[in-house]
Order: C-alpha cells, then sequence, then structure tokens
C-alpha cells in the first residue's frame, strides 16, 4: 500500500501519513509496550503518546462506527501485539495476515490472545472492521460465526442499512413473499452483498457479486441468493435473474469444497450426475462426501480416488464418525449455535454419514467405475451401539403435567385459542357496527375442529404423522359382540341413528409411512367429538 489514503476511509478524518514501513521509534515504542500492555500495566493514554501515528487511525474508525471503551482496548492491545510481532503497520496486512489475527472462531480468537469468551468478540469485531475499511479482508466465510448485520450497520451506519433493507423488503412483500424469509434470511444476505459491494447502496450490487456472496455464504441463507436477484430485477437495477442452473451449480463451487481434494470432489460429482436418487437425495449424500473429502485431506491427503480406499481406511472412517463431534468437518462458514459445537451427534446423524458414503461405494464398484477390493455393506455398517440408540425415545411426562393438559384439552373453549390478524385489524369497525363481526373470521380454525384435534391427541395415542391422515368419517360404533351376527358390517351403526352406551369407539387410522392401517378402540369422548 501507498502512503495515500484508501478510498474506504475517505470521510474519517485520518492523517496521510500512512507509510507501509514503521520507524525506528516506533519498532522501539512496539517492543517495550506490547508486554506492559499484555499485563494492563500501560493505559490507552501512554501507547497513543508513544505510537500516535498508528493508533490514530483506529481511533478515528472507532469514532466513527461507534462502540464501548473495553472494545476498543481488546482491539488497541491486539494490534500492537501484532505489530510488533510483524514489524508492518497494521494497515498493510493481507488478508491472510488479517485471518491468522482473527482466527477462524470466536474460541480461537479468544485463546490465542487470552481474552475470556464473553469479551473476546467485542475487540473481534472492531478489528474486523478495521480489516474491512482497510481495503485488505473480504474473506467473511473465513472467521466462523458473523452477525453481517451488525458488521454492516456498524461500518455503513444503521439508518442508511435499515433504508435499503426496507427498499428490499417492501419490493418482497409485493411479491408475495412470507415475512419469515423477508425477516430471518435476506437480512443476512442483502449485509454480506452489501459488505462485498462497499457501498451502502442497492445500484451498486451487480450479478457477480451475488454469484460470490452465494458461493461463500453459509448454506442456511443460499437460497435467499434467487429471491434477491428477482427482487433487483423488479426494481431495476438487474437485467435478469440467476438462473437455476447457475444455483444447481452452487455445491460444487471452491467455497463448499474448500479443503477437499480436487480429484475427489470430481468423482463426487461424477456420482451426482450419474445417480438415479431423488434430487434432494443426491444432495444430501454429496454434502456427506465432500464432508469426507475434508476429513481425507486432513488425515491422508495420499487418497484422492475411491479406487485408493482399502478395508482399514473404511473402518477408520466408521470410527471417526462414531466418535464426530458436532462442527467437526464441516464447511468454515457454517452457522453452528455454541450451545451444541463440540457435542457428538445424534445416532440418526451418524447413520447417515455412514449410509451416504456406503451408497457411493457399492455404486462406484456396481457401475465397474473402481475394483471391488471390500464389501462396503459389511465394512461400512452401522455400529450395533448406534443402531440401539436410534430407537423411539418417547418423553417422559410428569403426572401433573399430564393432569394439566387433560384439564386444559376437556375444558377447551373457543376463548381459549388465539384470533386471526384479521379481527384485531377491524376490531374498531366491529365495535361501531356489531353486525359486521359476522363476515370476520375471528379464529384460524374452526374450533370444533381444533377440539377434536385435541381429545383425538390425548386419547388416541396416535403420532403426529397418523392424526394428519385421518379422514371423514374415522370413527365406527360398534355395539358389544352378542352373537357372530353383531360383527357383521350391516349391524354395524349408520351415523344417522343416535350413539347407544353401550357401543365400542372405533378409530379407523389409514395407511401412513410407519406401516399398515388398523384400527383401534378409543375413548368415546374422541369419536363424539369427530362426528360433532
Amino acid at each position: 500500500m501507498d502512503a495515500c489514503l484508501p478510498a474506504t476511509w475517505l470521510g474519517m478524518g485520518l492523517p496521510p501519513d500512512l507509510a507501509p514501513t514503521l520507524t525506528e521509534e516506533e519498532r522501539y515504542g512496539l517492543s517495550q509496550l506490547t508486554e506492559q500492555l499484555i499485563r494492563q500495566r500501560v493505559s490507552s493514554a501512554q501507547c497513543e503518546q508513544r505510537l500516535s501515528r498508528l493508533i490514530h487511525p483506529l481511533d478515528s474508525i472507532y469514532a466513527h462506527v461507534g462502540g464501548n471503551r473495553h472494545e476498543h482496548r481488546l482491539a488497541l492491545k491486539t494490534l500492537i501485539a501484532e505489530m510488533n510481532q510483524r514489524q508492518t503497520p497494521w494497515w498493510t496486512w493481507s488478508e491472510n495476515q488479517w485471518h491468522q489475527v482473527l482466527g477462524a472462531s470466536r474460541s480461537e480468537f479468544s485463546q490465542r490472545y487470552h481474552i475470556p469468551e464473553r469479551r473476546g468478540p467485542r475487540g473481534r469485531l472492531l478489528l474486523l472492521i478495521c480489516a474491512y475499511l482497510t481495503g485488505n479482508f473480504s474473506a467473511f466465510h473465513h472467521v466462523g460465526y458473523l452477525s453481517q448485520v451488525a458488521l454492516a450497520k456498524r461500518v455503513f451506519g444503521e439508518a442508511v442499512f435499515r433504508t435499503a433493507l426496507r427498499t428490499v423488503a417492501t419490493e418482497m412483500r409485493q411479491m408475495g413473499l412470507g415475512k419469515a424469509l423477508v425477516k430471518q434470511g435476506m437480512p443476512q444476505f442483502l449485509a454480506y452483498v452489501l459488505l462485498l459491494a462497499h457501498s451502502p447502496n442497492l445500484r451498486d450490487i451487480t450479478t457477480s457479486l451475488l454469484e460470490q456472496a452465494r458461493y461463500q455464504i453459509a448454506p442456511t441463507y443460499r437460497r435467499v441468493c434467487a429471491v434477491l436477484s428477482r427482487t433487483l430485477c423488479r426494481l431495476g437495477i438487474l437485467a435478469q435473474p440467476l438462473t437455476r442452473s447457475a444455483w444447481a451449480g452452487s455445491y460444487r463451487c471452491s467455497g463448499v469444497n474448500d479443503t477437499a481434494s480436487p480429484e475427489w470432489v470430481s468423482w463426487c460429482d461424477r456420482w451426482r450426475a450419474t445417480s438415479t436418487e431423488a434430487p434432494q437425495t443426491r444432495t444430501n449424500k454429496y454434502m456427506v462426501l465432500v464432508k469426507t473429502g475434508r476429513w481425507l485431506a486432513h488425515q491422508h491427503p495420499e487418497v484422492t480416488r475411491p479406487e485408493q480406499w482399502t478395508r482399514e481406511l473404511a473402518l477408520e472412517w466408521v470410527a471417526t464418525v462414531d466418535r464426530m463431534v458436532v462442527g467437526e468437518w464441516t464447511h468454515p462458514a457454517t452457522l453452528i449455535p455454541s450451545h451444541l459445537k463440540g457435542k457428538p451427534i445424534m445416532p440418526n446423524t451418524k447413520a447417515t454419514l455412514l449410509a451416504a458414503v456406503r451408497s457411493f461405494f457399492l455404486a462406484c464398484q456396481q457401475w465397474e467405475w473402481i475394483p471391488t477390493r471390500f464389501d462396503p455393506r459389511r465394512t461400512i455398517i452401522t455400529p450395533r451401539s448406534v443402531r440401539i440408540l436410534r430407537g423411539p425415545n418417547p418423553r417422559v411426562i410428569a403426572d401433573e403435567v399430564w393432569a394439566k393438559l387433560m384439564g386444559a384439552g376437556l375444558t377447551l373453549t373457543a376463548a381459549d385459542l388465539p384470533l386471526h390478524n384479521q379481527y384485531f385489524r377491524f376490531k374498531e369497525a366491529v365495535e361501531e357496527d356489531p353486525t359486521a363481526a359476522g363476515s370476520l373470521s375471528q379464529l384460524w380454525y374452526p374450533f370444533e375442529l381444533v377440539r377434536a384435534l385435541t381429545l383425538t391427541w390425548l386419547f388416541g395415542g396416535l403420532r403426529a404423522n397418523e392424526i394428519k391422515r385421518l379422514r371423514l368419517g374415522c370413527i365406527r360404533w360398534q355395539a358389544p359382540q352378542r352373537s357372530s351376527a353383531a360383527n357383521s358390517p350391516d349391524k354395524q351403526r349408520v351415523p344417522s341413528e343416535p350413539v347407544r352406551q353401550d357401543q365400542v369407539c372405533l378409530l379407523e387410522v389409514p395407511v401412513h409411512k410407519m406401516g399398515k392401517a388398523f384400527v383401534k378402540p378409543v375413548d368415546r369422548l374422541v369419536g363424539e367429538a369427530i362426528d360433532t
């Protein structure tokens, strides 16, 4: 970097003396202050007196983006320690150097600089802003969990960012898109794109920026990219939206396959293009195979082709999956909640990972792509200890809790149900004209339907998917068995006939994903609620 002021810093009142080298006085001051500052024996004022040229740009950025003094002090300590080690000003650092400073996660940053993890993200965010404003860093997908919205608000200003977001959200609502997509997915993705564009102006977004953001951001937000491109087309900013073919190819980008061997990824692409399984199934298995490629690149970099796998390597992969934890061998930009990261993965997840790799090798052998060196059905199997844990694990409900549920279900009234938003919207009109209340649907669903579902859940003993498949006329009333003719269909009650107290209520459950159709006796309350 030359001595002129970077364009991204214009308007912040920074000094023009941004030389790319340190003076002898600055080197001496850094060496003297590093150890003392880490031990908290020197104040920020003393640092500024000795290293004003190096610290004043940080102060100007801090004054521009806002924050607290503790955040500023953590960032100052980190910059002084790193400048002393690298012997260069912080505005000359490359993207790789900034990545080493910021770390791949919050915990890595806190451990590197011996900062409590609850305080580390504050100083790390200010450092990330400094790296971004220098123009030398934009690899946000390599720093772990990051709120792009918080970063964009501090860089561009909260009011400016909200204006851009409001413009996009208004157009999305006019397109008929749901509130969940507008409020949850779009803000993060839009903030990421604006940061890549180095501008809060929507007209600075281009198709290439959208492609870059889609390749780099976490897979959770990738589906929003196509929606944003269509929205920008309606606003007249883009000429045409992103194509579906380009979206389908995003799983083969370097951002997703990051550390996996390119040769291994090419085999995965070949399998995905040949397989006849459902599209979503192929995608899920493909991501598992890429995860396997990351493990191979780290543990066995010499193995880049499926034909190089042996029985011993397959058994090692089974053991790795059995001991795998949440977040291990995943994409660096994947958003993982902190309370789940590092915990063992669930038994169903283990079985899914092993099944994907097993089907991959079975297909490669059956299609004669590779020689048969081992039997995947006998080698890459789910361990018995995992299969046992995959069984049903019903939750035990305490007696007092179940008593409350029973009481609430038996005494359920229409006043207990939530009202539709339309009722509140026209509430004043209804108060003025009570006759208009009949035209408003106050409840989301008829009360009789909700009561029937409630009693079926309480007394039916059915799974959720079984309740969803119940049809009209699923109740049969059968008299007690007094003779062989009593069981014939001709003797069953006609719906129009009154129900006798000695009749048994039978519930007909149709065919579902877990088994065949069956009939079971249930409490009379269930039958009466469904019949009404």
